[in-house]
Protein backbone atom coordinates (compact mmCIF):
# COMPACT_ATOMS: atom_id res chain seq x y z
CA UNK A 1 0.00 0.00 0.00
CA UNK A 2 1.33 3.32 -0.82
CA UNK A 3 2.24 5.96 1.32
CA UNK A 4 -0.60 8.71 -0.25
CA UNK A 5 -3.20 5.45 0.55
CA UNK A 6 -2.65 4.54 3.55
CA UNK A 7 -2.74 7.86 5.05
CA UNK A 8 -5.94 8.44 3.20
CA UNK A 9 -7.28 4.92 4.61
CA UNK A 10 -6.50 6.38 8.11
CA UNK A 11 -8.23 9.40 7.26
CA UNK A 12 -11.45 7.02 6.63
CA UNK A 13 -11.27 4.83 9.68
CA UNK A 14 -10.75 7.66 11.81
CA UNK A 15 -13.97 9.71 10.35
CA UNK A 16 -15.83 6.12 11.09
CA UNK A 17 -14.50 5.78 14.37
CA UNK A 18 -15.25 9.05 15.27
CA UNK A 19 -18.96 9.50 13.71
CA UNK A 20 -19.25 6.17 15.45
CA UNK A 21 -18.77 7.83 18.74
CA UNK A 22 -22.17 9.74 18.75
CA UNK A 23 -22.65 11.38 15.85
CA UNK A 24 -24.30 10.97 12.26
CA UNK A 25 -23.45 11.31 8.93
CA UNK A 26 -26.05 13.53 6.58
CA UNK A 27 -25.40 14.70 2.99
CA UNK A 28 -26.75 18.01 2.11
CA UNK A 29 -29.04 16.89 -1.43
CA UNK A 30 -28.05 20.10 -4.24
CA UNK A 31 -24.69 20.60 -2.83
CA UNK A 32 -23.15 17.16 -2.68
CA UNK A 33 -21.30 18.16 0.60
CA UNK A 34 -21.13 15.81 3.92
CA UNK A 35 -22.04 18.02 6.49
CA UNK A 36 -21.57 16.49 10.39
CA UNK A 37 -24.93 16.68 12.34
CA UNK A 38 -24.76 15.89 15.99
CA UNK A 39 -26.93 13.09 17.40
CA UNK A 40 -29.37 14.15 19.94
CA UNK A 41 -28.35 13.81 23.43
CA UNK A 42 -30.86 12.00 25.82
CA UNK A 43 -32.64 13.38 28.00
CA UNK A 44 -30.86 13.91 31.51
CA UNK A 45 -32.76 11.56 34.35
CA UNK A 46 -33.51 12.32 37.63
CA UNK A 47 -34.80 9.41 40.32
CA UNK A 48 -36.13 10.79 43.61
CA UNK A 49 -37.81 8.78 46.58
CA UNK A 50 -41.17 10.47 48.41
CA UNK A 51 -41.96 9.56 51.64
CA UNK A 52 -45.69 10.14 52.44
CA UNK A 53 -46.82 9.88 56.11
CA UNK A 54 -49.04 12.15 58.36
CA UNK A 55 -48.91 14.92 57.38
CA UNK A 56 -45.97 15.30 55.41
CA UNK A 57 -43.28 14.34 52.75
CA UNK A 58 -39.32 13.16 53.47
CA UNK A 59 -37.62 13.58 49.72
CA UNK A 60 -34.52 11.56 48.96
CA UNK A 61 -31.92 11.50 46.26
CA UNK A 62 -30.92 8.50 44.29
CA UNK A 63 -28.08 8.31 46.70
CA UNK A 64 -30.46 7.98 49.86
CA UNK A 65 -29.57 11.74 50.98
CA UNK A 66 -32.44 13.67 52.45
CA UNK A 67 -33.23 16.53 50.44
CA UNK A 68 -35.28 19.62 51.06
CA UNK A 69 -36.84 19.79 47.42
CA UNK A 70 -36.76 17.78 44.27
CA UNK A 71 -34.13 19.84 42.09
CA UNK A 72 -33.84 19.38 38.61
CA UNK A 73 -33.08 21.08 35.14
CA UNK A 74 -36.09 21.49 32.48
CA UNK A 75 -36.14 17.91 30.17
CA UNK A 76 -35.70 15.93 33.04
CA UNK A 77 -36.96 12.89 32.94
CA UNK A 78 -38.27 12.43 36.49
CA UNK A 79 -38.60 9.05 38.25
CA UNK A 80 -40.54 9.27 41.75
CA UNK A 81 -40.85 6.55 44.05
CA UNK A 82 -43.55 6.85 46.30
CA UNK A 83 -43.79 5.12 49.48
CA UNK A 84 -46.52 5.48 52.75
CA UNK A 85 -44.05 5.89 55.88
CA UNK A 86 -46.67 3.30 57.40
CA UNK A 87 -45.15 0.32 55.62
CA UNK A 88 -41.62 1.05 56.67
CA UNK A 89 -42.06 -0.57 60.31
CA UNK A 90 -43.24 1.01 63.47
CA UNK A 91 -40.00 2.97 64.55
CA UNK A 92 -39.76 4.79 60.95
CA UNK A 93 -43.49 5.50 61.35
CA UNK A 94 -43.02 6.97 64.93
CA UNK A 95 -40.15 9.09 63.69
CA UNK A 96 -41.89 10.25 60.66
CA UNK A 97 -45.12 11.47 63.32
CA UNK A 98 -42.43 13.24 65.75
CA UNK A 99 -42.08 14.90 62.58
CA UNK A 100 -45.46 16.40 62.20
CA UNK A 101 -45.91 17.15 65.93
CA UNK A 102 -42.41 19.25 65.95
CA UNK A 103 -43.53 20.96 62.89
CA UNK A 104 -47.01 21.69 64.11
CA UNK A 105 -46.46 22.45 67.62
CA UNK A 106 -47.30 25.77 69.03
CA UNK A 107 -47.98 27.15 65.22
CA UNK A 108 -50.73 29.03 65.05
CA UNK A 109 -51.52 28.33 61.15
CA UNK A 110 -52.41 25.04 61.87
CA UNK A 111 -55.19 25.84 65.14
CA UNK A 112 -52.30 26.18 67.16
CA UNK A 113 -52.68 21.95 68.36
CA UNK A 114 -50.33 20.89 70.82
CA UNK A 115 -48.12 17.76 70.39
CA UNK A 116 -51.10 15.72 72.50
CA UNK A 117 -53.76 16.64 70.18
CA UNK A 118 -51.47 15.80 67.32
CA UNK A 119 -51.08 12.67 68.09
CA UNK A 120 -54.40 11.76 68.83
CA UNK A 121 -55.25 13.17 65.33
CA UNK A 122 -52.84 11.09 63.95
CA UNK A 123 -54.20 7.87 66.15
CA UNK A 124 -57.41 8.63 64.88
CA UNK A 125 -56.45 8.86 61.42
CA UNK A 126 -54.49 5.30 61.60
CA UNK A 127 -57.65 4.12 63.13
CA UNK A 128 -60.02 5.21 60.64
CA UNK A 129 -57.85 3.08 58.31
CA UNK A 130 -56.69 6.33 56.98
CA UNK A 131 -52.54 5.43 56.44
CA UNK A 132 -52.33 6.14 52.33
CA UNK A 133 -51.89 9.00 51.27
CA UNK A 134 -51.61 10.09 47.32
CA UNK A 135 -48.37 12.34 45.91
CA UNK A 136 -49.72 14.89 43.39
CA UNK A 137 -48.50 17.70 41.24
CA UNK A 138 -50.97 18.67 38.94
CA UNK A 139 -48.81 20.79 37.32
CA UNK A 140 -47.22 17.45 35.57
CA UNK A 141 -50.57 15.22 35.66
CA UNK A 142 -48.66 13.77 38.42
CA UNK A 143 -50.42 11.64 40.67
CA UNK A 144 -49.14 8.46 42.98
CA UNK A 145 -51.25 6.44 45.45
CA UNK A 146 -49.08 4.71 48.47
CA UNK A 147 -49.84 1.15 49.74
CA UNK A 148 -49.32 1.30 53.44
CA UNK A 149 -49.18 -2.63 53.65
CA UNK A 150 -46.39 -2.78 51.13
CA UNK A 151 -42.62 -0.89 51.44
CA UNK A 152 -42.63 -1.48 47.30
CA UNK A 153 -42.58 2.01 46.04
CA UNK A 154 -45.59 3.59 43.70
CA UNK A 155 -43.66 4.54 40.96
CA UNK A 156 -44.51 7.47 38.28
CA UNK A 157 -42.16 8.90 35.92
CA UNK A 158 -42.57 12.58 34.36
CA UNK A 159 -40.92 14.97 31.85
CA UNK A 160 -40.24 18.49 33.66
CA UNK A 161 -40.67 20.54 30.94
CA UNK A 162 -41.63 23.80 32.06
CA UNK A 163 -39.85 25.81 34.33
CA UNK A 164 -40.95 26.77 38.55
CA UNK A 165 -41.38 25.79 41.25
CA UNK A 166 -44.17 23.49 42.05
CA UNK A 167 -46.08 22.15 45.19
CA UNK A 168 -46.34 18.59 45.99
CA UNK A 169 -49.98 17.82 47.66
CA UNK A 170 -51.32 15.05 49.24
CA UNK A 171 -54.26 13.77 46.78
CA UNK A 172 -55.93 11.21 49.10
CA UNK A 173 -58.13 12.14 52.42
CA UNK A 174 -55.73 11.01 55.10
CA UNK A 175 -57.64 12.70 58.43
CA UNK A 176 -57.62 15.95 60.01
CA UNK A 177 -54.18 17.20 58.80
CA UNK A 178 -55.03 16.35 54.61
CA UNK A 179 -55.82 20.02 53.87
CA UNK A 180 -52.35 21.06 55.48
CA UNK A 181 -50.36 17.66 53.61
CA UNK A 182 -48.61 20.46 51.26
CA UNK A 183 -44.76 21.14 50.52
CA UNK A 184 -44.71 24.57 48.72
CA UNK A 185 -42.12 24.64 46.65
CA UNK A 186 -40.97 20.41 46.98
CA UNK A 187 -40.58 20.89 43.22
CA UNK A 188 -38.03 23.11 41.33
CA UNK A 189 -37.51 23.14 37.78
CA UNK A 190 -34.48 25.58 36.00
Amino acid sequence: MGRETQSTLEKKVGLWLWLGSGLTIGILLGAGTVALIAAPSPAPQATFTVVAYHWGFALYDEGGTEVPQIEVTRGTEVTLLVISGASLGHEVHEGLMGRTIAAWENNTAFGGKSAMELMELMEEAEAQGLLDHAVRIPEFGVVAVTDHESPAPTQVTFVADRAGSFDLLCGLFCGFGHAYMELEGGLVVS
